[in-house]
């Protein structure tokens, strides 16, 4: 089970307010999250279970853009 969070970065609704979609396929996931590059500043792909964020984007110069180094 997957749950994609995204948003803005100067107005973050914060927690669940940024929630997008869970669904049982990464894929699906990675797609939505692709979608949600034309209207959201970031979005991370949690993994559901253990609560681990396996994939984040963002375009602010301060995060890392792509997946996480220790995925």
């Amino acid at each position: 089970m997957y749950a994609l969070f995204a948003g803005l970065m100067y107005y973050p609704e914060g927690g669940w307010g940024d929630h997008r979609l869970t669904t049982p396929d990464l894929s699906s996931a990675q797609a939505e999250a692709k979608n949600a590059e034309h209207s959201a500043d970031w979005w991370h792909i949690i993994h559901v279970p253990t609560g681990m964020v396996i994939e984040r984007w963002a375009t602010d110069i301060y995060d890392k853009a792509g997946p996480l180094a220790d995925a």
